[in-house]
């Protein structure tokens, strides 16, 4: 019973573990190769990169620039983390800029000068060892579709702003627009009011009495009668 227990708990345990990298995972990847390249840049291999290939300057002059771009088609609108992997060598200097939907969210120079003078794995780096190019990168605000931009100006001799790839960490989702309420059925104009009939004029002068023939030859008799009793009563 208690082996049973213990792998239930290491099976969590694995589960949890592969939950929690899952989620580490960008939400989109760029790569160098894969994207729009321009102004000076071009393609070079190297075997520490993530896709075997980097974008690099072709020379050390000063003022020499490029860049890369694509649209953030595949990243619904929200707030992310953004990383990007480079070279930052000891005997160079260069500034990086970024655009998402044309508006600038970064500017920094490599200064940190790891410990070699060539484009190896003991100059390649990420955003994420610079303090103030991480913080800038951290919680930006992304619409689906955007577009994005990457320059690189070399400063001055030998800081080719070799770039390997740049990520988007999903951070949150914006959330849902509720949907605007349907406008109100318009009522029907309400239905004009009938006057009532205007009551019936009764007449003030009383309407003539009549009799049939018959009734008047009964009221005949009846007023002799009366008048011959009468008569009768005075004698």
């Amino acid at each position: 019973m208690k082996k049973f227990i213990g792998f239930i708990l290491t099976a969590l345990l694995v589960c949890s573990l592969g939950l929690t990298a899952a989620a580490a995972d960008p939400a989109l990847t760029l790569q160098a190769d894969e994207m729009t390249i321009g102004g000076e840049f071009e393609l070079t291999d190297r075997d520490y990169a993530s896709n075997g290939m980097l974008v690099t300057l072709p020379g050390d002059e000063t003022g020499d620039s490029g860049w890369v771009e694509a649209a953030l088609g595949a990243l619904e609108d929200g707030i992310y983390d953004i990383v990007f992997w480079f070279n930052d060598e000891n005997d160079g200097q260069g500034l990086w800029e970024m655009e998402i939907g044309g508006s600038k969210i970064l500017e920094f120079v490599t200064t940190l000068n790891f410990p070699s003078p060539n484009a190896d794995i003991d100059s390649y780096t990420s955003t994420r060892d610079n303090p103030e190019a991480d913080a800038a990168l951290r919680g930006v605000s992304v619409n689906k579709g955007d577009s994005f931009k990457l320059t690189y100006t070399q400063n001055w001799d030998n800081e080719r702003g070799r770039l390997d790839r740049i990520e988007f960490f999903l951070v949150s989702l914006a959330a849902a627009e509720e949907p605007e309420p349907a406008p109100a059925a318009e009522s029907a104009p309400p239905e004009p009011e009938v006057p009532a009939p205007a009551p019936a004029q009764v007449s003030a002068t009383p309407a003539p009495i009549t009799f049939d023939p018959l009734t008047l030859i009964v009221i005949g008799s009846i007023i002799s009668a009366a008048g011959a009793v009468t008569a009768k009563k005075r004698k």
